[in-house]
Parts: C-alpha cells; structure tokens; sequence
C-alpha cells in the first residue's frame, strides 16, 4: 500500500508564462542602456553610445538571419514577432550589445554568430546561449585589443596587494558600485530583487552562489590582512552579479527544486571561485557554461530524493559546507 507524505507548505498559483518571465528580463536591460547612455554623456565618451547601438543592430541583424536560415532548414513558420520576442533573439541582441561596446565590428560579428547557432543547435537553451558570444568576446579582445581590466591587473599582481594597486587604477568605490569598467552591480541587485518579487527568478540559485563567493573571498582578504574590500572587489568586479542574475538562472537548464538550485548555485559558487586565481576574466563565463552541462541532471535526480528525505537533505548540506571550508583552506594555502 502506498503512503502519502504530509507537506507542510502552502502553494500559491501563479499567472507567470515564460514570455511573461522572459519580457521582465528584456525590461530590466533597459536601465542598463540608460545608464551607460547617461555616463558616457556626461564623460563626452559618445563613441561608447554609438558603438552600443551599432553592436547591438548588429547581433540582431544576425540572429534573425540564422533564425531564418535554421528555420528553413528545419521547416519552421515563423514570423518576425516570433523571432524577436519569443524565441528571444531581441534580449540576446542587447546583451551581446552591452558587452561589445569596446569591441570591434569584427568581434561583434564572430560572438552573435557563435551565440546564434549555439542557440539553434541546443534548443533546450535560451538567453543563456548568450554566454559563449560573451566568452569569444573577452577572448578575442584579450588577444587582440590587450583588454585590459581590473581582473586582469589583479592576476599580475599575483591576486595580494594593497587597496592602492587593486582598486584604485581603475576608480573609487562609487565608480565600481555603479559600474565604470562592467555592469553596474549595484541596479543587478535592484533587478534582482524586482524580479524575485514577480516571481521570475530561481533566487535559491543566486543567493546560494553570491553567499559562497563572499565566504570564499571575505576569508582570503582577511586572512591576508586586504579586509573587506578585497570582497567588495570581486563581488563588484567580471559582472558577476549580471551574470549570475540574467544567464545562470536559465529556466530550461537548471536544476527544478528549491534544495536542487540551493546545491546548484553553491557548487557554481565553489567553481567561480577557484577559477577567480587561474582565469579571473572568464570565472564567472565558464562556471555558468559548466553549472547546466554537468551538474543540472545530475542534480535534479538528487534533488527530488532530498525533497522527500530531509535526513539525506541535511547530509548533503553538510558536506556541501566542508567541501567549502576545504576549498577555502586550498585557496589560501596555494596562493
């Protein structure tokens, strides 16, 4: 005879559709836009405006190019709305845009190319496609362009120095809060907390993967006498925040429970901050490529025993926090 178990939460309908989810995403990048547009007014920088706008046409134009031609080959009808708003080449557009804006036409072409057809190729992903344009653009404007970043200098500092030779070459603690050389951290956590209250954000995996990061790099700047704004640095520093917040919460390709998104964004946590002391610039990239090819399935299977054994819950956790503690002391040995 089957039994039942007893749930003792309280479930709440709610009218959220994926377009519905996915046109919130699209309205929180307009204050990005915004934001970047009013800065480079008041700095003069108007090339910075011009090569936003140009880069995101540009990846538009070509998502909807290889949207056709896939669709073609596919034999798919769709018309242009379709194209644009629900298969989500439009917020794909403005966030490439956003990342080219010192790039060149070149780069700009290879990265929506590449975001295209990784798109059409995996259909199980959406915008989060987005992050292997994002790879190829830091890639090739490192070896290309010598970008040059706050990362980047802290890797030839050997990742311990002082405030003075960190922080400020490229700005004070205002400018980094809003976002001179990235994404303003500060509006990502706004947009955080708007679309947590619409319901439209897996929030378990952001707050558990920001949660180990300030573990991680609160401990190591103490530990080696750089105090709290060496974590002020990182969590501000590679669009960590935008990342995590727009690409690593992909409805279609992370993990389905509460407790599968808690272990999910955690163990992501673990990676983005190990990889922080080989390759700086791309942590945050390659962690949110990694988290779904590896760990979603794996993690949706655990997860829906957690939900029903809270014992085997409890277990998991707990090692979940040594092995943090672990790579915490690795870390702080080995650097």
């Amino acid at each position: 005879m089957k039994t039942f178990n007893k749930v003792d939460k309280v479930y709440i309908k709610s009218n959220n559709t994926t377009n519905k989810i996915f046109n919130r995403y699209l309205f929180c990048l307009i204050p990005y836009i915004l934001l970047i547009i009013s800065y480079n007014l008041i700095w003069g920088e108007f090339k910075n405006i011009i090569n936003l706008f140009i880069s995101t046409l540009i990846a538009l134009a070509i998502s909807v190019i290889i949207e056709l031609i896939f669709n073609t080959i596919k034999k798919r009808k769709k018309n242009i709305k379709n194209i644009l708003i629900d298969d989500k080449n439009l917020i794909i557009s403005i966030i490439l845009g956003l990342f080219n804006i010192n790039s060149t036409i070149v780069i700009t072409i290879i990265s929506s190319i590449i975001t295209s057809i990784i798109k059409n190729l995996q259909r199980k992903i959406t915008i989060s496609s987005t992050l292997y344009g994002i790879l190829s653009i830091i890639i090739l404007n490192y070896f290309l362009n010598n970008l040059d970043t706050p990362l980047i200098n802290l890797s030839k500092l050997s990742y311990i120095d002082t405030f003075n030779n960190v922080v400020k070459p490229y700005g004070n603690i205002l400018q980094y809060t809003i976002g001179t050389h990235y994404l303003s951290p500060i509006l990502s956590l706004i947009v955080f907390i708007y679309l947590f209250s619409k319901k439209s954000i897996k929030y378990n995996i952001v707050i558990s993967y920001i949660l180990t990061v300030i573990l991680t790099f609160l401990s190591f700047g103490l530990l080696n006498n750089m105090n709290i704004w060496y974590l002020f640095f990182h969590i501000t520093s590679g669009n960590l925040l935008f990342l995590i917040i727009f690409l690593g919460t992909d409805y279609s390709n992370t993990p389905t429970t509460g407790e599968g998104q808690f272990l999910y964004g955690t163990i992501l946590g673990i990676i983005t901050s190990i990889l922080r002391f080989i390759i700086p610039e791309l942590s945050v990239v390659i962690t949110l490529i990694l988290g779904p090819l590896l760990l979603t399935k794996i993690i949706n299977k655990i997860s829906f025993k957690l939900r029903y054994n809270k014992k085997y819950y409890y277990t998991l956790l707990t090692i979940s926090l040594v092995i943090l503690i672990i790579t915490n002391i690795i870390i702080n040995i080995t650097i």
